[in-house]
C-alpha cells in the first residue's frame, strides 16, 4: 500500500509514463522545499531506483554515440542528483538507512564501473558537470564514514582523455568516500579556476594548513575578474557562489568585500536600500540560498520587485524553478495586491 503524502499518494505524486517524467516531477518537488512530499514506500522507491539507474544507462550510452556530453543528458543526471539530494534533505532517517543508503553506495561505485565500458572523457565530463557523484558523496557521508577501493576512481585520473579540470573535479567530488585520490592527482591551488576552487572549498578537500593559500586565491580571483568587463557573467557566479560558501560553510566573506561590495547580491545582503530593485536583473535570484538575501529584497524591493517578477512569471517558465523568487512571491500582502490590480484592470476593458 502506498503512503500518504499531504493527502497524495505516492503514485500520484511519481506518475508513470518513463524515467524522465518520475523523476521531473520528483525535481519540481525539491526546487518547492517539498521535501516530505517525497514518495517513501518501498515499492515507490524500488522504481525510482529503477529509474535512476536508466537513466544514467541512457546517457552515458547515448553520449557515447554522438560524441560528445549532450547538455540535455547532464541535464538529467543532474535532476537524477537532485532527487537524490532532495531524499538527503527529506527528514526520516529511516528511510535512508534502511532504503537508501546501501543504494547510494552501490550507485556511486556502478556509475564508475559503468563509465568504463563508454569514453571516459564523456563520462566524466557527465558525472561532473551533472554533480551527481558529489551530491552521492555528500548523501553517502552523512549516514556513515565510508572508503572506496581507489582503483574505483585511479582509472579516471590516470586516463589521459580526460581533461585536468575535470580530474580535479573527480578528485574534489570523490575524496570524503575515497579518500586515497589525495595521493593519486597532485593539485596546485595557484593554479585553479574559479571554478574548481569553488568546489575544492564545497567539498573541504584542502587541509586547515593550506586555508591561508586558497583565501588568497578566491581574493586574485575575485580581484581580476571584477575588473573585467568580458568576465562579467564568470565575476556575478564567482560572488554568488562565495555568498552561498559564506551562508553554508561560514566562509569568512570580510576578507572578500573590497571586490563583492558593488555587487546587487552583496549589497542585497548588508545594504539592501541602495538596489535599484527597478532595474535589478532578476537572474541574480537564481541559486540564491541566503536568506537574508531573499527576506532583505522582499522588503526593500517591495511591490515594485514583486510585480516584476510576477509579470516576468509568465513569460520565463524558468523562474519557476528558481526557489528565492518562488518565495519573494509568496508574499501574501504583495500577492493580494497584485490580484487586485489584475481584477480592477479586467472590469474596465470588459466594461469598454
Amino acid at each position: 500500500m502506498s503512503s500518504k503524502c499531504g493527502g497524495k499518494s505516492s503514485v500520484f505524486i511519481y506518475k508513470g509514463g518513463g524515467e524522465k517524467r518520475g523523476i521531473r516531477a520528483l525535481v519540481k518537488l525539491h526546487y518547492k522545499n517539498k521535501f516530505f512530499l517525497f514518495p517513501d514506500d518501498s515499492e515507490t522507491l524500488d522504481k525510482i531506483k529503477n529509474d535512476i539507474l536508466l537513466a544514467l544507462e541512457y546517457s552515458y550510452r547515448k553520449c557515447s554515440e554522438i560524441g560528445y556530453a549532450e547538455e540535455e543528458m547532464i541535464k538529467e543526471l543532474h535532476n537524477v542528483a537532485l532527487v537524490i539530494l532532495g531524499y538527503c534533505s527529506k527528514n526520516d532517517r529511516e528511510v535512508w538507512e534502511n532504503e537508501l543508503n546501501d543504494f547510494y553506495i552501490m550507485m556511486f561505485r556502478y556509475a564508475l564501473e559503468l563509465g568504463r565500458k563508454y569514453d571516459l572523457g564523456i563520462v566524466a565530463e557527465l558525472l561532473v558537470k551533472s554533480g551527481l557523484l558529489e551530491i552521492l558523496s555528500i548523501c553517502i557521508d552523512q549516514i556513515q564514514e565510508y572508503d572506496y577501493d581507489p582503483e574505483l576512481v585511479s582509472g579516471y585520473l590516470r586516463d589521459d582523455s580526460i581533461s585536468d579540470t575535470d580530474k580535479h573535479m573527480l578528485c574534489f567530488m570523490t575524496h570524503k568516500v575515497c579518500k586515497s585520490v589525495k595521493d593519486i592527482v597532485k593539485i596546485n591551488i595557484e593554479e585553479l579556476s574559479e571554478e574548481e576552487l569553488i568546489v575544492a572549498i564545497r567539498t573541504q578537500y584542502f587541509e586547515w594548513n593550506d586555508k591561508d593559500r586558497v583565501n588568497r586565491r578566491l581574493l586574485i580571483l575575485l580581484k581580476d575578474l571584477s575588473t573585467r568587463e568580458d568576465m562579467k557573467e564568470k565575476y556575478d557566479s564567482l560572488v554568488k557562489d562565495v555568498i552561498n560558501l559564506h551562508v553554508e560553510y561560514a566562509l569568512p566573506i570580510s576578507m572578500y568585500s573590497e571586490y563583492m561590495k558593488s555587487h546587487p547580491l552583496y549589497k542585497m545582503l548588508y545594504n539592501p536600500e541602495t538596489v535599484d530593485y527597478e532595474k535589478l536583473d532578476l537572474k541574480v535570484f537564481v541559486n540564491v540560498k541566503s536568506q537574508k538575501i531573499i527576506k532583505n529584497a522582499g522588503k526593500y524591493g517591495g511591490y515594485t520587485l514583486y510585480k516584476r517578477i510576477r509579470d516576468a512569471y509568465y513569460k520565463d517558465m524558468g523562474i519557476k524553478f528558481c526557489e528565492a523568487l518562488n518565495q519573494i512571491l509568496r508574499i501574501e500582502n504583495y500577492k493580494y495586491l497584485y490580484e487586485t490590480e489584475r481584477k480592477t484592470k479586467k472590469n474596465r476593458k470588459n466594461k469598454i
